[in-house]
């Protein structure tokens, strides 16, 4: 995924990464909250680099 951002790379696999990683915690009653606040950057991330997003609403 580093390499993607520096890339400045479309998609990233956050969601089977970092999304895969919260899910197994979850599962075993972990808290991750750092695992959480990364996947929320890889988001907003995405966010920002699908077509068409800078014409939707900004965040509130």
């Amino acid at each position: 995924m580093r390499r993607d951002i520096a890339s400045n790379a479309p998609r990233l696999e956050g969601d089977a990464i970092v999304g895969d990683m919260i899910t197994r915690a979850t599962r075993h009653g972990l808290n991750v909250p750092l695992y959480r606040a990364a996947y929320c950057h890889l988001q907003v991330y995405a966010h920002q680099h699908t077509p068409g997003a800078a014409a939707q609403q900004p965040f509130k």
